[in-house]
Order: C-alpha cells, then sequence, then structure tokens
C-alpha cells in the first residue's frame, strides 16, 4: 500500500458524510478507503451501518463477514450485524451461529441486541425454551422504553406458542 492515511482519511470523510445525513458520499468515501487499504477495519464497520439501515441484508452479510474475518473479536456489534443479516434473509443457522459467537465474545453486554436477535432466530427454529431465556436477558440489559415493549410483546408470543406445542404434543401421546 503506498499512502496508507488515505485509507483513514477518507474513512473520516465518510463518517462526516454519515452525520450530514450523506449516504451515497458516505458509501463511495468507504469504499476509497478500502481501495486504498483493503485490510482497514473501519469503512467495513461504516458500510455495514449502511447496508443494515438500507436494509440491504445480502450485502450486510458479505460486510460483516469481510470485518470479521479481518477481526473476529473485538467487534461484537458485527456479529450482530452479520446474524441480523443472515436473519432476514431465512439463513437461520448461519444466524444463530453469529449471533452465538457474538455473545460469547461479548461477555461485558456491550451488545445487548446480541440476547434479543438470538431469542428472536431460536423463536424461528421453535426453540421456545431458550428464545424466551435470551429475550429476558435482554430484558435485564435493555433500559429503552419502545425495546423493553417489543421483546415483552415476542416473549408473550414465545408463551403463547409453547403452550400451543405443548398442548399439540401432548394431544399425540
Amino acid at each position: 500500500m503506498t499512502y496508507p492515511r488515505f485509507a483513514a482519511a477518507w474513512f473520516e470523510l465518510g463518517q462526516v458524510q454519515m452525520q450530514k445525513n450523506d449516504p451515497a458520499g458516505a458509501r463511495h468515501s468507504y469504499q476509497q478507503s478500502l481501495a486504498a487499504d483493503s485490510k482497514y477495519i473501519n469503512p467495513y464497520h461504516g458500510l455495514t451501518q449502511l447496508a443494515m439501515r438500507e436494509q440491504k441484508w445480502q450485502e450486510l452479510t458479505e460486510l460483516s463477514e469481510k470485518l470479521l474475518a479481518l477481526n473476529p473479536v473485538n467487534f461484537p456489534e458485527a456479529w450482530l450485524s452479520n446474524a441480523l443479516g443472515n436473519y432476514c434473509l431465512r439463513n437461520f443457522t448461519a444466524a444463530e451461529k453469529s449471533a452465538r459467537r457474538g455473545l460469547q465474545l461479548d461477555a461485558e453486554h456491550q451488545v445487548p441486541k446480541l440476547e434479543y436477535m438470538l431469542g428472536m432466530i431460536l423463536l424461528k427454529t421453535s426453540n421456545y425454551e431458550e428464545a424466551a431465556k435470551h429475550l429476558r436477558a435482554f430484558l435485564s440489559l435493555t433500559t429503552k422504553p419502545a425495546e423493553v415493549a417489543e421483546a415483552q410483546k415476542q416473549l408473550d408470543e414465545i408463551t403463547r406458542l409453547s403452550a400451543t406445542a405443548n398442548l399439540a404434543t401432548g394431544e399425540k401421546k
């Protein structure tokens, strides 16, 4: 790489463009940053945020995988991004794997939404007991009223689905 500082400068420009609500400009700057240094992690992080905001799930999954390939340890939110992308693409096995890996690395619960994400993934795979456990863990970590309300709604749904599944299993015996 000829000018490593250019990568950082392009990234910083992208950050300013994001703050000014210029996603197209930010995307261009992040891509220029990666062109200057493909191993510079920050532009991948910026691009994953853009992909998430724009609900480009395939792009989100691919970018978060590149970021995690470079540094799988220091970015638990990248595991969340990867889990979300895979979840939205209905690849629940990969989503679960990413959420579990993120939780494993996030011992201090800096990204509580990993608990919520894993709960939602487990709900989709009918693992109601463990889904409820992760949603309760999320509820113990979040303080935002909207998040509390949504998680409680999902927990109520798990209770309902679990009861229905138990009834169906009981009827078959």
